[in-house]
């Protein structure tokens, strides 16, 4: 300190250096990594990670080899202190990244051990079920939103089918009655006397009978009427085949689907794979001491279709 707060006053000092011999002189200045002395042959600058120690008297060589042996001694024993603080520090680091590491794995192996394993799917049996029973397939893969929602769309399809099925009887059932002579309608009016049946005029003119038969002629209006009420009775049998056919193709092709949600993978079956798995595995800050300052969480994410060959 004396020599920090003097740097300009000169004390007569005995340098001695790391490879051997020493230095005599008057200690002139000095910074962080110099020390300027006055030698007998002039000022000379020495740094000081080539100087073992610095003596404030004159010294004679058996007391030299003294000190540069006891400072030696010191150096070597703070060195080998230093080596095992760091050793020790090292050690302390990696048993705490090691015990971090282990809560992660008893994490992992708690959340899997929390999600129920599952049997897996086999699409052709979900397939052979839905052909048999709309819905029956997603059942058996634990799809029950679609297990419901395709026997009813199936239900309502075939509602619709049947009751464009009774308009069109009924249509075809008006058609053949109007204009035939030997309905039971018919036979019955005749029998009684009374005309049933209808007869369309005939008129001298091409012209007129045409415009009459396509616009008051009611045998031709009840024709188009059936036509027209056969083609929406087809529209409803597609319609129904359609829903039958989608059911089929959902139970096969999606019968694994939505099993590997939130679940572990057992990497055996093949399917559809979607899952998600939090874990501790975060990042943390170590500090000198080797105490984790900060850490957090993170979510493993695997999507993909798995195939087994």
């Amino acid at each position: 300190m004396i020599l920090l707060l003097l740097p300009a006053a000169v004390f007569p000092v005995t340098i001695l250096l790391r490879e051997g011999g020493k230095v005599k002189g008057d200690m002139v200045t000095q910074n962080q990594s110099t020390v300027v002395i006055q030698t007998e042959s002039g000022k000379r600058t020495i740094y000081k990670n080539l100087i073992l120690k610095v003596l404030y008297k004159d010294v004679n060589d058996d007391e030299e080899e003294k000190i540069r042996i006891a400072e030696e001694k010191k150096i070597a024993t703070d060195k080998r202190d230093a080596q095992l603080r760091e050793v020790a520090r090292k050690q302390q680091v990696q048993q705490q990244l090691e015990e971090a590491e282990r809560l992660k794995r008893e994490e992992v192996q708690r959340r899997q051990a929390e999600v129920p394993v599952q049997d897996a799917v086999d699409p052709k049996k979900a397939l052979f079920r839905s052909a048999i029973l709309p819905g029956w397939g997603q059942f058996y893969s634990d799809r029950k939103m679609f297990g419901v929602l395709w026997p009813t769309l199936m239900a309502a399809a075939a509602v619709a089918s049947y009751d464009k099925y009774r308009v069109y009887r009924n249509a075809m059932r008006d058609y053949g009655t109007i204009g035939n002579p030997y309905s039971e309608t018919a036979l019955l009016g005749g029998a009684l006397g009374v005309t049933t049946f209808y007869t369309p005029p005939v008129l001298p003119d091409p012209i007129s009978q045409y415009y009459f038969d396509q616009n008051y002629n009611l045998i031709h209006q009840k024709r188009v009427e059936a036509d027209r009420d056969f083609q929406h009775y087809q529209d409803a049998l597609y319609a129904l085949g359609a829903i039958y056919v989608l059911n089929l193709l959902d139970a096969y092709f999606l019968a694994g689907y939505g099993r590997n949600l939130v679940k572990a993978s057992d990497g055996k079956s093949s399917g559809m794979i979607l899952s998600a798995l939090p874990s501790n595995t975060g990042m943390s800050n170590l500090g000198s001491s080797g105490s984790s300052s900060t850490s957090f969480s993170e979510t493993k994410y695997t999507f993909g279709y798995r195939f087994t060959f």
